[in-house]
């Protein structure tokens, strides 16, 4: 902040300035809101397992709304990010689910 020049605010498109309201009063609004409100319904432990998406739904919107390119290097870490995912939530299932046949 301190060495880039303040933005020029005249020169965003009508697109960006709509993006810009989105992530104003979705992401930053809304989804606080609805993070602290998981947090308080469940523990911490799972409620920040839903943090693990956030960086889907970024570079879907990113895409969808400002046209970005998805390349190579967003696929795998996307991939890396879903791996984390499936890692969390589907190895607990699984070893709970083998010690109750075991018993």
């Amino acid at each position: 902040m301190l060495t880039e020049p303040f933005p020029h605010w005249g020169g965003l498109s009508a697109r960006a300035l709509v993006a810009l309201a989105y992530l104003i009063l979705f992401p930053m609004s809304f989804c606080q809101w609805a993070y602290f409100k998981a947090v308080g319904l469940l523990p911490a432990s799972i409620a920040a397992i839903g943090t693990l998406a956030v960086p889907i739904i970024g570079v879907y919107s990113s895409h969808l709304i400002l046209d970005e390119r998805v390349g190579a290097n967003e696929i795998i870490a996307l991939l890396l990010v879903v791996s984390a995912l499936c890692l969390v939530l589907l190895v607990p299932a699984w070893q709970r689910s083998r010690r109750a046949h075991e018993n």
